[in-house]
Order: structure tokens, then C-alpha cells, then sequence
């Protein structure tokens, strides 16, 4: 793509019913990076993901979509710049792998036009990035679910976007498919220079993935930057609670978090 699409939020606070989950928070989401998203459950990473898809209305502040407020921009302008995995997507029942991916295609059909033949390279192209041509032909709702994720992620990238927000998009998997999507999402980054911004629970991941990670903490944004530069044990204390040593991961050269819990750290006086 010519022209990156870029993504911030300027003192953004927002939530639900009048109830501000996400606090005063200023952020800009690197360009062609891979972002992740960290804190304690219920600290809002997943309101701000909404908030920045246009989900969720702010209570006050803004999200910028190329210096513009995204509230303010058309649904299939928004839906050209920005593709969305939310954390639960429902499953249309008895639908095809390709027909749902049929519906990435959605921002650039007119009322009742037929696919195109820029529509079919598009959706096939995603199916080959995602290894799932040989399921196209398969009811979703007979996958597993990491081919289920793939099938979702390969639906966000028939839109044919240069921004992709991901919430939690390896939850509930084995350990191998987190791996796997998480692998297949740096090829994305590395081949098109998606800019990826995603919530992970994973510490040790979110890490091991991210080039660039914010910190939050009770809908605040306490600290942000590379993982190598960000991540000791009074910032995993003051997020989670958590006592941790922090060592050199082997494998990728990354800080590996080893908590301490409290029966270890009472243990060791």
C-alpha cells in the first residue's frame, strides 16, 4: 500500500452507559509495527480497542483515522483503513469458509453487486496468507478453533486494510495455535506492513510479539514503549500485582517474565 493509514487517540476517555472505563488516555499506534495491548483484567485494553474501532462512542477526546475523528468518517471509509477481530465473533450458522470471507469485501460493493474479479483475488489471496484454501468449501462452524481464527483473521485481511485491531486473539486456544496465530500475524506485518494492534493476556508473549506495548492500568495509560526498554518488575508489580524476576529469553532474545507468586516469595525468607 502507498499510504499508511495512521491511528491515535488524543485524551480519550470512554465506556459504557455513561460509565468511563477508559481514562484521559493519549496514544499513537506505531506505524507497521505490531502493538500489544497489556494490564490487569477489567483496566479497559479491551474498551480501547472498541474505542478505536468506532464501536464505542468517547465520552470526551477523540480517535484520529489520518488525522480525522473516526466518529466523523463514513462506515465503508472507516471499513477500507481499519479491519477489526473482536474477541467473540459470531459465527453466521451453517456459513461457508469462503462466503464469510465474502464479506470482508463488503466496503467496496455497491447495493446488490455481484463479487468481482478483484473481489475473488482478494479473498483468495487472504485464504493463501492464512493456509486455508483447502477449507474453503468447509461449514465454519465444523472448524477448530485455531482454523476458525484463521478463517476470521483472513476475513480482516480480504478487507484489504492497513490497520488491524485484534482483541485477545488467541484466547481459549492450545498453546500451539497461539503460537501459530501469532506467527501467521508477524508474516502479515512482515509481507505488507499491516500495522497490528492487539490485546494479549499473555505476558510472556505479548513480549516475545510486540515491537511496541501500552501499559494499562484502571482505564490509564501508565507507560509504553519497546518491550526491552518498558518491561521490569516494579511496572508488572504496579499492573498486576505481581512479584517477578525478569531474564533474558533465549529464544528470542526478549525479557521472559518469571512470576514469583506469593507462597515462592513467602518460601524463600
Amino acid at each position: 500500500m502507498a499510504t499508511i493509514s495512521t491511528l491515535e487517540v488524543t485524551g480519550l476517555t470512554s465506556g459504557y452507559h455513561h460509565n468511563p472505563i477508559v481514562k484521559e488516555v493519549s496514544a499513537v499506534i506505531p506505524k507497521n509495527k505490531i502493538s500489544v495491548i497489556i494490564g490487569a483484567n477489567g483496566c479497559g485494553k479491551s474498551t480501547l480497542l472498541k474505542s478505536m474501532a468506532r464501536l464505542l462512542t468517547p465520552n470526551s477526546g477523540a480517535v484520529l483515522l489520518n488525522g480525522k475523528k473516526i466518529q466523523e468518517e463514513s462506515s465503508k471509509h472507516v471499513a477500507k483503513k481499519l479491519g477489526l477481530l473482536p474477541q467473540t465473533p459470531i459465527v453466521p450458522d451453517g456459513i461457508k469458509v469462503s462466503d464469510l470471507i465474502a464479506r470482508g469485501r463488503f466496503p467496496y460493493r455497491k447495493f446488490m453487486q455481484n463479487l468481482s474479479a478483484d473481489d475473488y483475488k482478494a479473498i483468495e489471496e487472504s485464504m493463501s496468507m492464512m493456509g486455508i484454501l483447502d477449507l474453503a468449501d468447509k461449514p465454519v462452524d465444523e472448524l477448530s478453533g485455531g482454523q476458525r481464527q484463521r478463517v476470521w483473521i483472513a476475513l480482516a485481511l480480504a478487507q484489504e486494510t492497513d490497520i488491524l485491531l485484534l482483541d485477545e486473539p488467541i484466547t481459549y486456544l492450545d498453546i500451539s495455535y497461539q503460537i501459530e496465530i501469532l506467527d501467521l500475524l508477524v508474516e502479515l506485518n512482515k509481507k505488507k506492513g499491516t500495522t497490528i494492534c492487539m490485546v494479549l493476556h499473555d505476558i510472556n508473549l505479548a513480549v516475545r510479539y510486540a515491537d511496541y506495548l501500552f501499559a494499562m492500568k484502571k482505564g490509564k495509560l501508565i507507560k509504553e514503549g519497546k518491550p526491552s526498554e518498558i518491561i521490569s518488575s516494579k511496572l508488572l508489580e504496579e499492573v498486576f500485582g505481581l512479584k517477578s524476576t525478569i531474564i533474558n529469553d533465549p529464544v528470542s532474545n526478549t525479557p521472559l517474565i518469571i512470576p514469583i507468586g506469593k507462597h515462592l516469595a513467602a518460601s524463600s525468607l
